[in-house]
């Protein structure tokens, strides 16, 4: 472990998350996509990366629970685990990215060796050490300093420490990850906190290198900027969230849904939310889905999955009602749906059709498109 590792003991898990989250942005210039390999394959990969991403985010804010994150943190690691899209030596900074997935879904699968003395916490803390180490190294080899990747870390984690708030633990506030992905001061200039050796060198080759993949490189450099982000739930100190405790929610047609709490918040917002759509035909289409999906929860034995599905509406509704919603948000939260909804036959298709007549209004494109 490095000697970052102690500094790191401190957080909790989501805020451990939180600093993942960043540290993995900070990385994605150092996964160079292999020449000759299939467009798809690279396209999958960075796809499925910045989604795992926006999944460590929303654990970080408590905008979903660490239980209702493992099947996730499971499929980031399954798919993300298959690096041949990317050039070998990215595979040291594909290999930290694994260690976070494996933290996310409690897999592991992963075996470290403990300096004799760490502790427990922070032998907990691991993944966040692991995933700065690797990219350190990776930077080491191509020419440039560790602390390129060490300091901008280090002025997160001083970020979380110097905003703790009783009423915000275990989470991070929403301007943590607001602020510039390089903050300032940077390691070698006050005003600047990307060094231009990285932006030369690093960034730069790999923006040249996903030319092909231009939509992505695009969704990438917004980030530079910092992340538009929602703290969505207020933490519940009284209670861990892990204790069952039902929900009575009342829906746009005048039904209830009742349920578990962690899946009716999410459903309670979306309703709220389908009711103040302006468009008729896309109010009645996006009522509808809630009216759907509720069924569809009910139909889904798994707490945490249930929570999941809530949240894929949720993320869902809350774009349709944006003035300028994201492409590729509306596109990850619809395929979820439709995903989650082939569990269930009664339900698949009319899912289906809904999620589809969704997307075609707000878009003006199918789902496949």
């Amino acid at each position: 472990m490095s000697s970052y590792a102690e500094s790191y003991e401190h957080l909790s898990r989501e805020q451990g998350h939180a600093l993942n989250a960043r540290n993995i942005l900070r990385a994605v210039p150092l996964l160079l996509p292999e020449e000759g390999v299939e467009h798809e394959k690279v396209r999958d990969y960075f796809t499925h990366l910045l989604d795992f991403v926006s999944v460590l985010v929303d654990v970080g804010l408590g905008n979903r629970i660490l239980d209702a994150a493992k099947n996730s943190g499971a499929k980031a690691y399954e798919v993300l685990g298959d690096a041949r899209a990317l050039t070998s030596e990215s595979e040291i900074v594909s290999a930290g990215i694994l260690c976070v997935a494996d933290a996310l879904g409690d897999l592991q699968l992963i075996s470290y060796n403990f300096a004799w003395g760490a502790s427990e916490k922070a032998m907990q803390m691991v993944d966040v050490d692991n995933m700065v180490g690797h990219c350190a190294f990776c930077l080491q080899k191509r020419g440039l300093k560790e602390e390129i990747m060490h300091h901008p870390s280090e002025l997160d984690l001083r970020y979380i420490n110097e905003n703790r708030h009783e009423s915000l633990e275990p989470f991070v506030n929403a301007e943590f990850f607001r602020r510039e992905l390089w903050p300032c001061p940077g390691p070698y200039q006050s005003d600047r906190g990307m060094p231009h050796p990285f932006e030369l060198i690093i960034l730069n080759d790999w923006l040249g290198a996903m030319q092909p993949w231009s939509d992505i490189s695009c969704r990438y450099e917004k980030l530079l900027e910092g992340m538009s982000v929602k703290q969505k739930l207020e933490t519940e100190k009284e209670q861990p969230m892990t204790v069952v405790n039902n929900i009575t929610v009342t829906l746009n047609d005048g039904s209830t849904w009742k349920g578990d709490i962690n899946a009716g918040k999410y459903i309670q917002r979306a309703a709220d939310s389908a009711g103040e759509v302006k468009n008729d035909d896309l109010k009645v289409t996006v009522e509808e889905l809630v009216s759907l999906v509720t069924k569809l929860i009910d139909s889904t034995p798994d707490k945490s999955q249930q929570s999941e599905i809530a949240q894929q509406l949720d993320s869902l509704v809350e774009q349709v009602e944006t003035e300028e919603p994201k492409s590729w948000s509306v596109r990850v939260s619809a395929k979820g749906l439709v995903q989650a909804a082939k569990t269930v036959a009664t339900l698949a298709d009319p899912v289906a059709a809904c999620v589809n007549k969704v997307v075609q209004l707000v878009l003006g494109e199918s789902l496949e498109d």
